[in-house]
């Protein structure tokens, strides 16, 4: 099991996802690793977390923050044995900041956290596919993906607990950005 704080995406954004993904599916017969999986960006990943205390901390902290804007910007591959395709977001000071304080903030709620979440490594993404098949396909999905516009402007109002069950997500809480 892996638990994600995050904020889903929502909107015409989650839609651009979902019908990327079942396009993948329809097209190239890629279901990736993102079967239920709700269209995202991670802030820190562990194996578990301690739901009430985080819950409390992310309460706080978003009455704190108010909702805003992040850009995206092209298509982008994590490489390795199972290669991710990814909708890049622009890592902007401002963005860096709140990830920074986030991670501090949450560290301690959480066991065996993902080391590529640390702020000095953190790329934040949008995942659109994953897998082993993924890779035989990659030139092909690009080439399908190349007339479509990924210079994206996405709300971020939310930041959510999710929870990777095999190939299922499942949202366990969501808080609003805000007073």
């Amino acid at each position: 099991m892996l638990q994600a704080v995050a904020s889903l995406l929502v909107g015409e954004h989650r839609r651009a996802v979902e019908e990327i993904r079942s396009g993948l599916e329809e097209r190239f017969g890629i279901r990736g690793d993102y079967a239920g999986h709700l269209p995202h960006f991670s802030y820190q990943v562990a194996e578990e977390y301690d739901v009430g205390r985080l819950k409390e901390l992310l309460r706080g902290f978003a009455r704190e923050v108010s909702p805003f804007e992040v850009r995206t910007s092209g298509l982008g591959v994590f490489t390795g044995e199972r290669p991710v395709l990814y909708v890049p977001i622009v890592r902007t000071p401002a963005l860096s900041w709140l990830h920074r304080v986030l991670w501090r903030e949450l560290s301690g709620t959480g066991q065996n956290i993902s080391g590529y979440y640390r702020p000095e490594y953190w790329i934040p993404h949008i995942t659109l596919a994953q897998g082993e098949r993924f890779e035989e396909l990659l030139p092909d999905v690009l080439c399908w993906l190349k007339d479509r516009e990924f210079g994206w402007k996405v709300p971020v109002n939310n930041l959510a607990l999710i929870q990777r069950a095999g190939a299922e997500h499942e949202l366990i809480f969501q808080v609003g950005l805000g007073p």
